[in-house]
């Protein structure tokens, strides 16, 4: 496969397809998508803004980044940038957090002012090691933010919206790529990570909350699949925001 994925010339069975970019824009038009963690939701945000806004390249891999929050907001019809947030009918946002229990905060007080984005993706575990806490904290901190997004989606559901909740894994850590990727963290921590978020009590069918598993679509072509060991690349943020549309467009249960 090499450094990218490509798409089938013929319709997949599931009937997943993929979206141009003025098709996502229509797809997500009148719709909010929040982003809330760490790197990882940072670079969807960049490449998710990009495809939008007509500017993604398969081949950019160096995405903005740093320790704060962020947003967009544009026009549904062009992909154009819109200076008044009111004025826009697309509506992208990074809410920049690095444990469980600042996003279950995040999640709380949405859920008390009634804002219910129709998208949610969360990244969540990254930083625990770099922050000294260990895996049964991962742990006991997912299950309490189950709680806390079962209350926020039955509201949600109670007030007239659904919410596409979605969950990223974390890639394969490739040690010695680059400074960045030689980060404290094992790189078989990271195995183990996932292991605990695919079992959370967020995770279908015990929670609301998707798998979109960054770590299944960069393993297969392994160093290619990083621009630093670390991060997925460009093109496997695409085939996740393709799935992302294409989730949209099914039917809520």
């Amino acid at each position: 496969m090499g450094w990218q994925w490509a798409w089938a010339a013929e319709p997949a069975p599931c009937g997943a397809r993929q979206f141009s970019d003025a098709e996502l824009r229509r797809q997500l038009a009148g719709k909010s998508v929040l982003l809330l963690g760490d790197s990882h939701t940072r670079a969807m945000f960049t490449y998710l803004t990009r495809m939008l806004n007509g500017t993604f390249s398969s081949a950019i891999d160096v995405f903005s980044k740093g320790w704060n929050s962020d947003g967009w907001h544009g026009n549904s019809s062009s992909g154009a940038r819109v200076a008044d947030p009111a004025a826009a009918d697309l509506h992208v946002q990074l809410l920049w957090h690095t444990t469980v229990p600042q996003i279950r905060d995040v999640l709380k007080q949405m859920n008390q002012q009634q804002k219910y984005p129709e998208v949610v993706i969360l990244s969540l575990g990254n930083w625990y090691h770099q922050l000294n806490k260990n895996e049964a904290q991962l742990e006991a901190d997912l299950a309490e933010l189950a709680g806390v997004v079962a209350i926020m989606d039955a509201a949600a559901r109670a007030a007239g919206r659904d919410i596409l909740w979605l969950q990223v894994t974390l890639p394969t850590r490739i040690h010695g790529r680059s400074s960045v990727s030689t980060w404290n963290t094992p790189p078989a921590l990271i195995p183990r990570y996932n292991a605990i978020l695919r079992a959370s009590p967020l995770v279908h069918p015990a929670g609301p909350v998707l798998l979109l598993d960054l770590h299944t679509l960069a393993e297969p072509c392994l160093v290619w699949c990083s621009p630093d060991g670390l991060h997925a690349n460009a093109a496997v943020n695409a085939v996740a925001i393709q799935i992302m549309a294409n989730l949209l467009g099914l039917p809520r249960q």
